[in-house]
């Protein structure tokens, strides 16, 4: 956070999360926020929780992150959306269709999914059929990339898991 603030939660069961004084802090800081121009996002927690995917072939697309990451999906359209659950925590991933116009696998944006031991999934993958490129070494961590069915890029890391 480049605007200075240092806020953190705690796990006690005061109010909203907070220790008595973090919480006075909280509170005075949220006083000031409405004084100020900065981000209202201070304020409240927030969290990533859903990617939103076009696809020209919504179904070819669930199945794809069904298939090789593991998300949990009933492929039914609902509200023009195919909703896909991690198994393990994550992000949820929503399947919207894709306008004509739309240039798929153009955006600057990358999914990185977090796996222990990257050469033990892309072999794994290759063998489902889903080829991944060259394994990359990183300062204690592994990568590689590949990409979905509407060209968007994809990548296995292990950095969530280096000592």
């Amino acid at each position: 956070m480049g605007h200075g603030c240092r806020r953190q939660r705690c796990r006690s069961n005061t109010a909203a999360g907070y220790k008595d004084a973090e919480l006075t802090r909280v509170i005075a800081h949220q006083d000031l926020l409405k004084e100020s121009a900065l981000p209202y996002c201070l304020a409240m927690t927030i969290a990533l929780a859903t990617l939103l995917i076009y696809a020209k072939d919504m179904q070819r697309s669930a199945r794809f992150y069904a298939d090789h990451f593991g998300y949990v999906t009933s492929y039914a359209v609902v509200d023009g959306l195919i909703e896909l659950k991690p198994q393990d925590g994550g992000a949820e991933i929503l399947i919207h269709q894709a306008a004509k116009s739309l240039k798929l696998g153009s955006a600057a944006l990358k999914l990185s999914f977090s796996v222990p031991d990257v050469d033990r999934f892309v072999a794994t993958a290759a063998a489902a059929g889903l080829d991944f490129g060259t394994i990359h070494r990183a300062r204690g961590y592994a990568f590689a990339n590949t990409k979905d069915p509407d060209g968007n890029s994809i990548s296995v890391s292990s950095r969530q898991y280096r000592a």
